[in-house]
Order: structure tokens, then C-alpha cells, then sequence
């Protein structure tokens, strides 16, 4: 039984499947809209034959699809309706327009557009191109207006410049439309480019029309996805433009007299009066009218409602009228934002041009229509359960499904932006430069000659021209259309503003031209030696494979936990017979920098070009399978993500704090916990000044961070992360997919046997950085209030609260607190072996604390804060004890209650964080992510 979708359903990203009813209804709409798209018009024997393809296909639909018997009712009432109009008026446009509506059971409405995208988009610029180069035939038309002086307007390969801009409106819903999974500034910029090409399309057709209604689009589909939400006189207009629009040409011209006629005839030039005439001519029929005598061949119809009226029919229009007021109604209740812009688009231009019902098949609203009409069946047949509304008829073939293999969307095969960026650059600047050129090397023409069905009235002195003659005027810059033989005669136009306005738009074309040239072939190089060094570097993928691996990380100043677990994964990885490259670099090498030197410095970390250059370098040299990053910063910069990605190898970047959420990396600030760039976004960072306490700092790291974002970079990479904690934060960015993130935590390793817990000493270890974010002053505060209840506590680690700590432990003689200071992993291992716990009293979130996997893997619990990863790590009551993060009489209780009862670990946890198992994890990240990017 088919699935009547819901017209608000979404269509999952990595969709593979269509059924054969599908299948079948993309045919028939590619057939129909194909022949419309390249020119095909009635009475062509071509376009005929598509009419009969259309048609059959159709049927085959129809009968492939389960329907009801009152869906085959209306079927048929409504196809007898267009049979009538066809009958009486000859017009067989409602017919193929009932067609597109009632095919869509069972059918992606969203597949439709997205497939009608490609045909139109390829269709549109492959004629431009092909007019442009000479060969399709390319007529121009005289414009001549009251104040102007006669300006050519170009068609560009169609019949007329209007048919230009209104194929260049469709092109614009269709792209805008289809590409609106992408984030709002994404679709912003796509709408600003499709303006910039409705102002270059004007440069050539000079339709006012056609302009006016794609900018109104794109305003519409913009103030519709950026406007949260609809205010009461907002809605009241929307609902408001479709019974305008379509009553306005029909009411107005009958209703307006005297001078105030004049003008709205002039406005909309001589519409008012035709209307007039074909409105009140004779009586309008049920079923359209089929003609009525012309006072002059200029009397047309031009506005698709009276076209509907007139040609189709008043039962036609009647049942268009309320099936539109209900549609709108539905998207707006559903907040379909972009189909109500579409919806809205279309109907205000179908005021002054014909395209929503004659056979142009642009009419992308009865697909909505269609949804909106097997959606509301399908709720009459679940709420009421009605005989008639039950699907009974039909054949089952066309449900089943075919599977056909789609690239996932999170490939890395996919152009990186940062490619796109650079190709829209090239373009640019290529095109300035190629229209500069050619204004000072071409002057601006004294004449141009045109034949005369490109005059107006034969307008300009007669000349009859030699292919010589041709020959020197040409290279004078003069301008020569249409020349065939010297005894068929051209018209020299001498006009300025004529010739001044061609020149213009050779400058401007050449600019496009030479700018496409130039980026297209960028951008097909880089895809041909991408996908070369993708088919070299994946020969060979699986468990006996040994990666090379490129381990990237930038040291802090002060050493981390991060810098254990680089050392580890490197001697892990070359343990099991990979190759490993490290590089590194540390922010030592900053040193004391004066102003410029910081300015230059900040500059790096947005982009260093060294690193770029050094880590493209050691790719191709060393064939690197996977690049493997930890921390990049400040010197290494998200430049090795670019690296990494231009060359086509996969990088993952493991997840050590929240530096892709947070500018500080530790959502800390000023004593607490805080989220807000995650809430309200990078904006908020600056506020508080959160990197370093330096607005000049934080701004160059939300800077870095915001452009990686812009960019898409994020999207690319695959993540490491160490707990699922990390993997929620990190998921709140949208733009990482659930499919990228990987959770494999930390691992580390023993050189001493595990000291039986009975025979340990009666201490408590803390070992880690010695910082106000570690909460150590608030463990040496709960420490002083235990008094002499108090365990021994030593401390390990280096930080900037070493001093304090000192003078807090010797102002307060707090003998049972010992203060190692920096000591090797090695010992701090022996240390942890030999206590009866660590204590963690962090009060930030963390990444995966070395110190919390070494504890484990000596058998050692852990009294650990409530807080982010560590206390997600600890069980209570089975590895450990919680206390409440910012709280010193929690903290004091917990390390009471476990010297009262202390914790021996499970033994499960001995072996939870070994070597071996971590490697497995890893080798499995790394051949999925290697076959992710091969495709």
C-alpha cells in the first residue's frame, strides 16, 4: 500500500530509494518540462510527440498507484473538466496542468523540484552559451519608449526577451528552492548571486516584468526565512496577495473609468484596455472561450488570470480561486516557508505575463496543489474511515522500491567551500581584469548595423555592405549583426545611447565570459587531480592495511594531558607497524612579540600559511592515509584542516576541550560555567572578552572559529570524541554530522604492578594543573575545614595558582599537604598506584582527564567532581564518589564518607582503558573514514 505523504514531510539527507510510481512520474514531468525548457512550443511535431510520451506515462502512473474511489472520482471529474475546456476553447494547457497535480500521489514533491533544477538549469545556460558563441539563433528586438532612444533588447536563444527573464525567474525559484537544507546565510548568498544575475539577464531582455518578479521572489523567500515569526498584519497580507492578484486584472480595468483609466493603462502598458476588451466582448462561458475578432493584432492577452477566465473557462477559475485561498492557508498553518514563497512569487507575476496557464509548464503550484489534495484525502480516510476513501484500486508494482547508490552527503568527495571560495575568486577577479582590458583596448563604436527585422519600422539608413566593407567596420569597432550578402541590406544605426548600450554589455560579457573560462577550468583541474589522488591513496583499505598517519599538534606553553596522549597514540600506532609523521609546533615559538609582531601573529592563526604549505608538503611526500589532529592552537591554525582536505585525505581532529563551541575551549568564564556561544552563538564571546581575558584575542579566535564555520570546514572533518558528553556539545553545532563523531576515550599504560589496595598508604593524590579552573583552591579549602579528619594530600602538577597554593598551605600550617610540583608521568603513575585516591575537583567540564584513565587502569577510585566528563566518568558507589562541583562542604564530605568506606575499584576497570583495545577503536575509525572519503 503507498505512503501518502504529508505535504510538510522531509525527505531523509541520504535517500536512496524510489519506487516504480516515482520513477515513472519523473520521466513524464523531465518529458514535459525537458520540451518546454528547450523551446518546444504547440503545433511542432516534436512538441507533440511529448505530448503523447507525457500523456502515456502519466496513465502508466495513474494505474501503477493505489488510489480510492473517490481519488479515482476526482481523477476523473477533474480530467473531464480540462477534456471540456479543450473541447470548447482548443486550449490544452488545463489538461497538462491537471496532470502535474494529479500524478503526485506517492511522489517527492522535493525530488520533482530538485530534477527540475538540473533540466532547467542546464538547459537555461546551455542556450545562453550556445546564442553567445552563434549557434543558436540570436534576435534582438528594438525597444522604443517615450524618452528613450532606441535600445536592442537581446532574447539569448528564446522568442522573445520577455521569455528570457521569466525562464531566468523559474531558474531562480528552482535553485533557491532546492538548495534550502543549507544554512540561512548559505541561502543568502545564494540570493544575492541570483540578483546579480537578474541585474546582468535585464542588461540584455529590458523586461521590467520579468525583473520586478524575480527580485519580488527573491525579497519574498529572504523575508520569509529570516523573519522568525509573522506578525498579524504580515499574515493578513499574505493571505491577501493571491485574491488580489488574481481579481486586480480581472475587476479594475471593468470597474476604473476616465482618466484614472488612462493611467493605469499606461502603467501597465495598454493591459487594462485589452482586458476591457476580451472581458466584455461577449458573455464568458463555463468552458472557456476559444477567440473572438481582433480590433489589431496588438489586442493580447496578457495576465494569467484573464487568460484562466477568458480561455479556460469560469469553472476552471472558480475551482482555481478556492483550491489557491485554501493552499495558502495550509503552508502558512504549516510554516512551509519556502513553497509559500514560490506560491506567492508566482502568483503576483502571473498579473502581467500568461505563464501559469498556458502551456509553458512553469507553474510549479499545482504540485503543491496535487500534495495539498492527497493530503487532505488521506486525513478524510484516517479520521472518518470511510468505504470510499480507502485505497482499493490499483496495481502493487508500483510501490515496490528500487535502490540506487547515492554518494553520502558527508563524503569527502564532495568540493570543499574553501575551493568554491577561491574558484568565485579567480572568477572575479579574472573578469575584472578581461573587462578592463578590452575598455581600453576596444573604444567605444560610432555605429551599429543591424538587418531589418531587428529595427523597428526599418528605422536607420539603408546601406548595403561587401563583406570588405564589413571586414574594416568591424575593425573600427563598429557593431554588425545579421550581416548575409552585400545585395541584402542592413540598417546603421547611429544612435549613442544605442551603441553605447551594446559596448556596455561587451564589457561586461567578455568580463563573464573570460571570469567563467577561467574558474570553470580551475575548478575541473582540481576535481581531475583530486580524484586521481583519491583512486592512489585508496588502493588499499582494510584491517591488514597500515595506515600512514600524519599526528598534528600544537603544544602549550605549559604541558597537558593533551601532550601525554599525543605521545601515547604515536608510539601506539608505531607499536602496530604504521607509519607515523609528527608534526608539531609550540607556542613558545611566539615568544614576547611587540604590536606588529601580535598583529601578524593573529593573522597566523587564522591561516597560517607555513603550516599549509609544510603539511600539503609532507602529504605528497609521505602518502599520508589519514591526517590525525589534536590541538592547532595558535601556530598550527585550522590551516591543517584545509591541508587536509584539498588534498583529499581524511582528517580527524580528536576532541580534547570544547575549542569548536567555545572560544576559550573550556566554556569557564569569570568563576563559573558558561554556555552562551552555544546558546546565542560566537557574538556573545566577545561581551565577556572570554579568550585570555583580551577582546583582540577573543576576537581573532571567534574570527578563526566563525570562518571555518562559514566555510563548511567542520563539516568535512571526523571526530574523536573522548566521552559522550563531548559528543552532545559537540553535536550543537549543526553542521557536524552524528555520522562523523566517533566516541573512543583515552587509553594509557602501565610499567608498574598494581599495589594491592590493602597495602596502599593512606593518601590522596591530585594531579593535573595547578589553576583556579582545576578547583584546587577550593581542595585545599576543603582540606583546611576537614582539619585533622583530613587523609594526606599530594599534589603534582605546575600552574598559576602555585604560588597561592604555597602561601595558602604554610599560612594555615597545613602539614598533611605535600606539593611535588612538576614530576614525570612516570611517577605521578607510581604515586596514583600506591594512594588510596585521586581526587578531581574541576569545575569546568574537561575533555577526558589522563589522570582519570591512569587511575583506572592502577585500581585506583576516584573522588570526583559532578561535573562535565569526570562526572560522567565516575560510578558512584562503584569507581568513586560526586560532590557538588562548587561546593567545599560537598567536597569535604565526599573525601570524609570515602575515608570512612573506602572504594576497592571492579576489576573490569583494570583493563577498560588498555593499549590494545584502543587501537582497535582507532584502526576502525580510520578505515571507515578512509572509506567515507573514497566514496
Amino acid at each position: 500500500m503507498g505512503t501518502i505523504k504529508s505535504l510538510s514531510s522531509k525527505e531523509p539527507d541520504n535517500k536512496t530509494e524510489y519506487t516504480v510510481a516515482e520513477i515513472v512520474y519523473l520521466a513524464y514531468f523531465a518529458v514535459m518540462l525537458g520540451a518546454k525548457a528547450i523551446g518546444l512550443y504547440e503545433g511542432q511535431p516534436a512538441y507533440n510527440i511529448c505530448l503523447i510520451i507525457g500523456a502515456g506515462l502519466f496513465a502508466v502512473k495513474v494505474l501503477l498507484t493505489k488510489h480510492s474511489l473517490i481519488e479515482y472520482l476526482i481523477i476523473g471529474l477533474l480530467l473531464a473538466l480540462g477534456a471540456m475546456v479543450y473541447y470548447q476553447s482548443g486550449e490544452k494547457s488545463l489538461l497538462i496542468f491537471l496532470t502535474m497535480m494529479l500524478g503526485l500521489k506517492g511522489v517527492s514533491y522535493r525530488k520533482v523540484i530538485k530534477m527540475s533544477a538540473w533540466i532547467w538549469g542546464i538547459v537555461f545556460i546551455s542556450m545562453y552559451v550556445l546564442s553567445v558563441v552563434g549557434i543558436l539563433p540570436e534576435k534582438a528586438f528594438t525597444l522604443d519608449r517615450a524618452g528613450w532612444p532606441p535600445i536592442l533588447r537581446h532574447s539569448l536563444g528564446y522568442p522573445h526577451p520577455n521569455t528570457l527573464h521569466i525562464t531566468y525567474l523559474i531558474f531562480s525559484i528552482l535553485i533557491l528552492y532546492s538548495f534550502h537544507d543549507l544554512s540561512k546565510k548559505y541561502l543568502t548568498a545564494i540570493a544575492v548571486l541570483l540578483m546579480l544575475g537578474n541585474c546582468y539577464v535585464f542588461m540584455y531582455s529590458l523586461s521590467r516584468n520579468g525583473f520586478l518578479i524575480t527580485t519580488i521572489y527573491i525579497f519574498i523567500d529572504m523575508f520569509l526565512l529570516w523573519k522568525e515569526k509573522l506578525n498579524r498584519f504580515e499574515i493578513i497580507v499574505i493571505k491577501a496577495i493571491f485574491p488580489f492578484s488574481a481579481l486586480a486584472m480581472i475587476v479594475f480595468p471593468l470597474v476604473i473609468k476616465g482618466d484614472l483609466f488612462e493611467l493605469c493603462n499606461r502603467i501597465f502598458a495598454g493591459r487594462f484596455q485589452f482586458t476591457r476588451y476580451f472581458l466584455t466582448y461577449k458573455p464568458l462561458e463555463f468552458f472557456g472561450i476559444r477567440e473572438i475578432p481582433l480590433p489589431w493584432d496588438a489586442f493580447v492577452i496578457d495576465s494569467s488570470y484573464v487568460y484562466l477566465i477568458f480561455r479556460l473557462g469560469t469553472i476552471a477559475f472558480a475551482l482555481y480561486f478556492v483550491s489557491m485561498i485554501l493552499l495558502i492557508r495550509k503552508l502558512h498553518r504549516d510554516n512551509l516557508r519556502p513553497e509559500l514563497a514560490v506560491v506567492l512569487a508566482l502568483t503576483i507575476g502571473g498579473i502581467n505575463e500568461t505563464y501559469l496557464f498556458n502551456q509553458s509548464f512553469k507553474n510549479f503550484i499545482f504540485l503543491f496543489l496535487g500534495f495539498y489534495l492527497y493530503d487532505t484525502l488521506n486525513r478524510i480516510a484516517v479520521d472518518h474511515s470511510m468505504a470510499f476513501t480507502r485505497e482499493c484500486i490499483g496495481f502493487g508494482i508500483g510501490n515496490r522500491c528500487l535502490e540506487f547508490s547515492t554518494r553520502n552527503k558527508s563524503s569527502y568527495r564532495m568540493i570543499p567551500i574553501n575551493i568554491y571560495a577561491f574558484t568565485a575568486f579567480l572568477f572575479v577577479l579574472c573578469g575584472i581584469l578581461t573587462s578592463l582590458v578590452y575598455f581600453i583596448a576596444f573604444p567605444t563604436p560610432q555605429d551599429i548595423y543591424l538587418p531589418k527585422y531587428e529595427t523597428l519600422k526599418g528605422r536607420g539608413e539603408e546601406v548595403y555592405l561587401t563583406s570588405d566593407d564589413v571586414k574594416n567596420l568591424k575593425k573600427e569597432g563598429n557593431i554588425i549583426r545579421g550581416y548575409e550578402d552585400e545585395s541584402t541590406p542592413l540598417y546603421r544605426i547611429y544612435r549613442k545611447g544605442t551603441v553605447k548600450v551594446e559596448y556596455i554589455r561587451y564589457i561586461v560579457s567578455y568580463g563573464l565570459w573570460a571570469g567563467s573560462i577561467v574558474s570553470i577550468a580551475f575548478l575541473l583541474l582540481w576535481i581531475a587531480k583530486r580524484n586521481v589522488r583519491l583512486i592512489l591513496q585508496n588502493r588499499n583499505i582494510g584491517s591488514d592495511y597500515k595506515e600512514n598517519v600524519l599526528i598534528v599538534h600544537n603544544y602549550y606553553r605549559i604541558p597537558g594531558g593533551e601532550d601525554i596522549v599525543v605521545a601515547n597514540e604515536k608510539a601506539l600506532l608505531e607499536s602496530n607497524g604504521h607509519k607515523v609523521i609528527l608534526y608539531s609546533r609550540n607556542n613558545d615559538e611566539a615568544g614576547d612579540k611587540g604590536f606588529i609582531q601580535k598583529i601578524g601573529l593573529a593573522f597566523a592563526s587564522l591561516f597560517n600559511i607555513r603550516t599549509y604549505r609544510e603539511i600539503c608538503g609532507i602529504i605528497e611526500k609521505e602518502k599520508i592515509d589519514v591526517v590525525h589532529v589534536h590541538n592547532t592552537v595558535a601556530l598550527v591554525s585550522p590551516a591543517v584542516y584545509l591541508a587536509g582536505i584539498n588534498r583529499g585525505v581524511p582528517v580527524v581532529q580528536t576532541i580534547h576541550n570544547f575549542r569548536l563551541v567555545c572560544p576559550n575551549g573550556v566554556c569557564y568564564i569569570k568563576g563559573h560555567v558558561c554556555e552562551r556561544c552555544i546558546e546565542h552563538g560566537l557574538k556573545a564571546s566577545l561581551l565577556y572578552n572570554c579568550y585570555r581575558d583580551s577582546k583582540l584575542q577573543t576576537m581573532v579566535m571567534a574570527l578563526s572559529m566563525k570562518l571555518q564555520r562559514l566555510l563548511l570546514t567542520y563539516r568535512a572533518l571526523n571526530y574523536i570524541c573522548l566521552t559522550e558528553f563531548n559528543k552532545e556539545k559537540l553535536l550543537s553545532l549543526k553542521q557536524i554530522r552524528e555520522e562523523n563523531v566517533y566516541v573512543k576515550p583515552n587509553f594509557t599504560t602501565t610499567e608498574a604492578d598494581i599495589v594491592p589496595y590493602s597495602s596502599r598508604k593512606k593518601q590522596i593524590v591530585y594531579a593535573g594543573r595547578i589553576e583556579k579552573i582545576k578547583g584546587v583552591d577550593l581542595l585545599l579549602q576543603a582540606w583546611m575545614k576537614l582539619g585533622d579528619k583530613a587523609p594526606k594530600l599530594v599534589i603534582c602538577g605546575s600552574g598559576e595558582l602555585s604560588s597561592w597554593c604555597h602561601e595558602y598551605i604554610d599560612n594555615n600550617e597545613m602539614d598533611n599537604v605535600e606539593m611535588l610540583g612538576q614530576i614525570s608521568n612516570s611517577e605521578a603513575k607510581k604515586l596514583v598506584g600506591e594512594s588510596l585516591a585521586i581526587i578531581y575537583p574541576t569545575q569546568w567540564y574537561e575533555g577526558f582527564p589522563m589522570a582519570v584513565a591512569e587511575a583506572y587502569t592502577m585500581g585506583t577510585p576516584i573522588i570526583a567532581a559532578d561535573i562535565g566528563n569526570v562526572g560522567n566518568l565516575v560510578i558512584e558507589g562503584v569507581t568513586g564518589h560526586k560532590f557538588k562541583y562548587n561546593s567545599v562542604v560537598s567536597l569535604a564530605k565526599a573525601v570524609e564518607g570515602f575515608m570512612n568506606a573506602p572504594i576497592e575499584l571492579p576489576d573490569e576497570y583494570l583493563t577498560m582503558y588498555t593499549a590494545e583495545s584502543n587501537y582497535a577503536q582507532l584502526k576502525a575509525i580510520y578505515e571507515e573514514v578512509r572509506k567515507k572519503n573514497f566514496g
